[in-house]
């Protein structure tokens, strides 16, 4: 009988522990962002180069929709090359009828009329906790577009 009853107690006690979460499977994510505000600060130069540090506003349409805040810092050469562009951004937004907030993680090359960058998600709260995405981002003037993928995952 004490068999049983320990029997009957471990599966109650496994029947309690939540199950994982699933991962859903990758979607296609895409839209733009129009630059509303842009503030750039010159933090250095060197050798004919100049550091900039940046913040940016954006309203955000399309997969993810809201806001997005940026800050990075980019090294404009003096033939209009810029390099390494690296920062972080925050989507105040919803994506796939869930909100919450999204930080990603952005780097790339470009010029100051057209730049590339690969944005990576390194952080979700709220109801897009979880969310991983990967996204080409084109920056040219105010104008942006991304494209990529999304889904949630543990």
């Amino acid at each position: 009988m004490r068999k049983l009853a320990t029997a009957v107690g471990l599966a109650a006690a496994l029947l309690m522990i939540p199950a994982a979460a699933e991962a859903t499977p990758p979607s296609p994510a895409s839209g733009t962002e129009t630059i509303t505000s842009e503030t750039a600060t010159v933090v250095g130069t060197a050798d004919g180069n100049t550091i900039l540090a940046v913040t940016a506003t954006a309203a955000i349409t399309g997969s993810f929709n809201g806001t997005f805040n940026a800050q990075f810092t980019t090294i404009a050469h003096p033939t209009g090359q810029i390099n390494d562009v690296q920062g972080t951004g925050v989507c105040t937004c919803s994506f796939d009828g869930r909100s919450g907030t999204v930080t990603f993680q952005f780097t790339g090359t470009g010029t100051p009329s057209d730049t590339e960058v690969q944005a990576t998600t390194i952080g979700a709260t709220g109801g897009l906790q979880g969310l991983h995405s990967n996204l080409a981002v084109n920056v040219a003037g105010t104008a942006v577009t991304y494209s990529g993928t999304a889904h949630f995952g543990p």
